[in-house]
């Protein structure tokens, strides 16, 4: 099982994200036996935003590496009275890469499959290939997902902010808490009974939200 989480707190009084994760990972062989270990990093530094990967190691990077641009205008963005404005504009940028890796993982697929790019196959489907051929090649494109999922924390101004951008591209602003990996539903159930504001309507301090 595999699973990172983060977490709004606060420290003494100042906001703060917690964030855990394990060191999970599958790795395989010629014939894809897959052998568990326990030496994977699932934690990046892009300047002030930490972020929690999950799903393949090499998609993870992949994909983070095009989100890097709109991770670093985000770090270095000092909203005023226009922090919801900043983070649309961040889940937008996000969206955007995460479309540029979706068709680099289509061209390749189709590449590797039938020698064509997307443009190619879009152009030459209905001449070149059965009906019922080119649906099921339609229907593989479709299934394609990212192959990684990451929950990418930082602040604006004062405030947490914990973005997720799943493996289908689609990006989710979480409230107190964000949760990707095998063992997500599980710790879901577990998260979402937790009152996550205290009665003076703080939220939880650093040990309890650990």
């Amino acid at each position: 099982m595999t699973l990172c989480i983060a977490a709004e707190g606060q420290y003494n009084g100042t906001p703060c994200i917690a964030m855990l994760c394990d060191t999970r990972a599958e790795r395989g062989g010629v014939f894809q036996e897959l052998v568990g270990s326990e030496d994977a990093e699932k934690i990046r530094e892009i300047g002030s935003v930490t972020a929690l990967l999950s799903g393949n190691e090499t998609d993870a990077d992949e994909l983070l590496t095009l989100c890097e641009s709109a991770v670093r205008i985000f770090a270095a963005s000092v909203p005023i009275d226009e922090s919801d404005l900043t983070i649309t504009n961040f889940l937008s940028s996000l969206r955007e890469a995460a479309t540029a890796r979706k068709k680099t993982l289509v061209d390749h697929h189709l590449g590797m499959m039938i020698s064509m790019s997307f443009d190619e196959f879009v152009k030459r489907h209905r001449s070149e290939f059965t009906e019922s051929h080119g649906s099921d090649i339609w229907n593989q494109i479709q299934q394609l997902d990212l192959g990684a999922d990451t929950i990418l924390c930082g602040f604006s101004r004062d405030e947490p902010v914990i973005v997720r951008l799943d493996r289908y591209g689609r990006t989710h602003w979480e409230t107190n808490y964000s949760v990707v990996g095998v063992g997500s539903d599980i710790a879901l159930a577990f998260l979402c009974q937790r009152n996550w504001e205290t009665r003076d309507q703080e939220i939880l301090e650093l040990p309890d939200c650990l």
